[in-house]
């Protein structure tokens, strides 16, 4: 009789069913991201269903023992879980949001820049390539257009550990179809000046930490941008494909466009008619003479879609944020739009998981 009222006044444990999911849970995670790190993190996303299994779990055992004394304790060791849970997701993502390698590059970088003395640089080469290539660190380049055949770069380079400069066709090296003018090279820790290319050729930028401008036009040449920590402002090309780590950027006028970024704003502006932009945390802003070919993704931040006239089929999502349309806000939250602009002859395609689209143009 004892023992019968003895356990009808017992205390339930609650979690134990919860802890052994979580175990298996967090070892697949685990073992998925020895191949696939990102298909792991998108899997470890899923945490919060634990959540959901301990209140089933509860729900299951409350019925199973109602005609028991209703008696019930959280398992110390699910709520440690839990809380592991959180602390691995918030710590994932933070890790995952740091460029390592840019940061390294920093940090070596500044360190190398500090012990530079500032003398000035000249170089000069007929070109016979179609493509030209410059690689540099700690860059402030200004792109302007050549009124000869030539490369030029005209300014200053910050030699290190006051050693003197090599002879100047030393930095020069030609392959095929490109020429290379690579200033990231002993004693170089940075540059500062002016770069001239003649309108109508291919030009690809390499640089760690810096500026990189071209206002002046050059209508008919193509230039690449591969940046880390560099701030970009690029007008009036045919084509610009930049990409792009910890800065903004900013085009205009130029007909073509692609841009990756991660941790900075994108701005376009002018006559931009094709543009692709994939920001993974900072605000896009589009503001067009006229849209037609346009996609924009991002993962964090509100994108701003301005033009006078749009001639294209419209469609906006966005996962956590509103969507407004000429001032209107349309709904709240997990929201898409699908508008015809125009004779709908092109097509603008805007998403964003967290952030807020905001649409100004006649209709």
């Amino acid at each position: 009789m004892k023992t019968s009222l003895w356990r009808r006044n017992s205390m339930r444990k609650i979690g134990t069913i919860t802890t052994a999911i979580s175990f298996i849970f967090l070892g697949v995670a685990l073992l998925l991201s020895k191949f696939n790190g990102d298909l792991a993190y998108t899997l470890f996303k899923f945490w919060p269903m634990m959540i959901i299994v301990l209140g089933l779990e509860f729900l299951y055992i409350s019925y199973k023992n109602k005609d028991e004394a209703k008696s019930y304790k959280f398992s110390f060791l699910t709520i440690f879980v839990l809380i592991v849970f959180l602390i691995t997701d918030s710590a994932w993502g933070l890790f995952r949001s740091i460029d390592f390698e840019s940061l390294k590059s920093q940090i070596e970088n500044s360190i190398g820049y500090s012990n530079t003395n500032k003398v000035a640089f000249r170089v000069e080469k007929e070109l016979s390539k179609a493509r030209i290539i410059l690689r540099a660190n700690n860059a402030d380049i200004d792109i302007k257009p050549s009124k000869e055949k030539k490369l030029i770069f005209d300014g200053y380079i910050q030699a290190k550990n006051n050693k003197g400069i090599d002879e100047t066709d030393t930095y020069f090296r030609e392959e095929a179809d490109k020429l290379t003018l690579d200033l990231n090279r002993e004693p170089i820790g940075g540059i500062e000046g002016t770069l001239y290319v003649p309108n109508g050729i291919s030009i690809e930028i390499i640089v760690n930490n810096g500026k990189i401008e071209s206002e002046e036009d050059l209508s008919n040449a193509v230039m690449i941008v591969d940046s880390k920590n560099a701030y970009v402002n690029l007008k009036n090309l045919k084509e610009a494909h930049i990409k792009n780590s910890n800065g903004d950027i900013e085009i205009s006028n130029i007909n073509d466009s692609s841009i990756e970024n991660v941790n900075g704003s994108v701005k376009v502006n002018g006559n931009s008619e094709n543009v692709d932009i994939d920001n993974k945390n900072g605000a896009v802003i589009i503001d067009n003479d006229i849209s037609r070919n346009i996609k924009v993704r991002s993962n964090t931040g509100d994108i701003r879609l301005s033009s006078d006239s749009a001639d294209a089929v419209l469609k906006a999502t966005t996962d956590y944020g509103n969507i407004r349309l000429n001032g209107n806000t349309l709904s709240e939250n997990k929201q898409n739009l699908n508008k015809t602009l125009g004779n709908g002859n092109g097509n603008i395609n805007i998403w964003t998981k967290s952030g807020d689209i905001d649409i100004e143009m006649k209709e």
